[in-house]
């Protein structure tokens, strides 16, 4: 079998798979109930039908977090990081674009019963404030401002927005200062880290980051903070 041929056909199966797993999600959230999830960091409730990253490298390092930490958890998603953090007595701040995936955030943070520990910010992290257009996916965990980056796996783009890019430096300003930040914002993690210079530099949070394929100047980016850079399973643990 040629190395097209079988591209396709694991494209097409990721396709399939990725599209019952999500019809499987939207019925659940229209009509279904919010189950337990037991992850490294504690348990939550989620309206999910898979416990997807239970077991993440990067919500076990966020988990090492005191109780009263606050935490800045970009690439949101629905929640899978920032309930379990905060159902533990922590304050996270979800900074998340999807429309689609904040909504479902929302529910989520009802469910777990978390509301009063958990912001979300309905907007996503640049070098600049102002707008932009994001591009929500068929494969909703890879939807980004990039385009290229919401097509990957065979996915398509089914919708085009305009959302709020926000600097973290504006965001802290009204904000408590953060112990912990976390970026997995699907290729714009070296764009954020730019528009935090003032966090990183005055209140030097642990970072724990996703590269997403910019590892030599993200890598460059964070050493010039002062940061140590830890490879940890499929993710970064920074600490300065």
């Amino acid at each position: 079998m040629s190395v097209s041929l079988t591209r396709r056909s694991t494209d097409r199966a990721r396709r399939t798979g990725l599209g019952l797993y999500h019809r499987a999600a939207s019925l659940n959230y229209a009509y279904g109930v919010a189950t337990t999830k037991r992850t490294v960091a504690g348990p939550y409730r989620s309206y999910e039908p898979w416990n997807s990253h239970g077991d993440d490298s990067g919500l076990a390092a966020l988990g090492t977090l005191p109780d009263d930490a606050v935490v800045v958890d970009a690439g949101a998603h629905v929640g899978e990081y920032a309930l379990p953090l905060a159902a533990a007595g922590r304050t996270v701040h979800a900074v998340e674009p999807d429309p689609v995936a904040a909504e479902r955030l929302r529910a989520n943070r009802s469910a777990t019963g978390v509301e009063s520990r958990v912001t979300v910010h309905d907007c996503g992290l640049g070098d600049r404030d102002g707008t932009a257009t994001f591009y929500r996916s068929s494969a909703p965990k890879g939807s980004a401002f990039d385009e290229t980056a919401a097509t990957r796996w065979g996915a398509r783009v089914v919708e085009r927005v305009d959302r709020r890019v926000a600097r973290l430096d504006t965001l802290v300003d009204d904000l408590p200062p953060p112990d912990a930040l976390k970026l997995d914002v699907e290729g714009a993690e070296l764009a954020a880290l730019r528009g935090a210079e003032r966090t990183l530099r005055e209140h030097r949070p642990l970072v724990v980051v996703e590269p997403h394929g910019t590892d030599r100047e993200l890598r460059a980016e964070l050493v010039a903070f002062g940061y140590a850079v830890d490879p940890y399973g499929d993710c970064w643990v920074c600490r300065p």
